[in-house]
C-alpha cells in the first residue's frame, strides 16, 4: 500500500509540474517587472540611433527597424513561434522569399529580405536601411505559446535599443521571449 501511495504522489507531483517545463521563460523587462508588448511604442529614438520597436496590436506583432539618419545599418534575426506557427503577415515593401532545402534563395544588393520556413514556425529577416525604417507584422496561431526574438543591429546584439509595447520597455536580455498571444 505504501508503494502505491508513493507512485501516486510521485506521479501527482509530475502532472503537476510537467507543463512548467515545456514553456519557455518570458524575458524580463530591465530593471524588473514584466514587458507589455500592448501598443506601438511612443517614443523610440527613430532616427537618433538603430532600433527595433517590437509590440502587438489588433491581434498582428509588428517589428520595425528604425536606422540612423544618414547611416546604413543592418538588421537581422530570427523569430520563431513556439507550438504554433504563423499564420498571414504583410510585408510592405520588402522582397519576400520562402525556404527551400535549407536555402535561401537569390539576393539582390541592399534589399530587405524575409525567408519563411515551410513549417511557418521560423520567420528570418535582413533589413538594409539607410536613414529610414523597414517593419513587417504577423499573425501567429491561437495555440501558439510564444515567440522568441533573435535580433541583432549591425551584427550585435543590443537589448537597450529593443523598445518593446506602448511604454517602450527594454527587455533585461537577448534573445528575447513574449507571450505569443498577449
Amino acid at each position: 500500500m505504501t508503494r502505491q501511495l508513493a507512485a501516486l504522489v510521485f506521479l501527482a507531483s509530475f502532472v503537476t509540474f510537467a507543463p512548467a517545463l515545456c514553456v519557455a521563460d518570458v524575458t524580463p523587462a530591465k530593471g524588473g517587472g514584466v514587458l507589455n508588448p500592448a501598443g506601438q511604442p511612443e517614443d523610440s529614438q527613430e532616427g537618433k540611433q538603430a532600433v527595433y520597436a517590437v509590440w502587438h496590436q489588433d491581434g498582428n506583432w509588428h517589428v520595425r527597424a528604425c536606422s540612423r539618419k544618414g547611416q546604413q545599418d543592418t538588421f537581422t534575426g530570427e523569430i520563431t513561434i513556439v507550438k504554433g506557427k504563423i499564420l498571414s503577415g504583410e510585408f510592405q515593401g520588402l522582397e519576400v522569399a520562402e525556404q527551400s532545402g535549407g536555402k535561401k534563395g537569390k539576393k539582390a544588393k541592399n534589399t530587405d529580405r524575409l525567408w519563411l520556413s515551410k513549417d511557418r514556425r521560423t520567420l528570418q529577416f535582413e533589413l538594409k536601411s539607410i536613414g529610414k525604417s523597414d517593419s513587417f507584422k504577423f499573425v501567429v496561431s491561437p495555440q501558439a505559446t510564444e515567440i522568441e526574438f533573435k535580433i541583432l543591429v549591425n551584427g550585435a546584439e543590443a537589448s537597450e535599443r529593443v523598445f518593446i509595447g506602448k511604454t517602450g520597455q527594454h527587455p533585461e536580455k537577448l534573445p528575447l521571449v513574449l507571450k505569443a498571444n498577449p
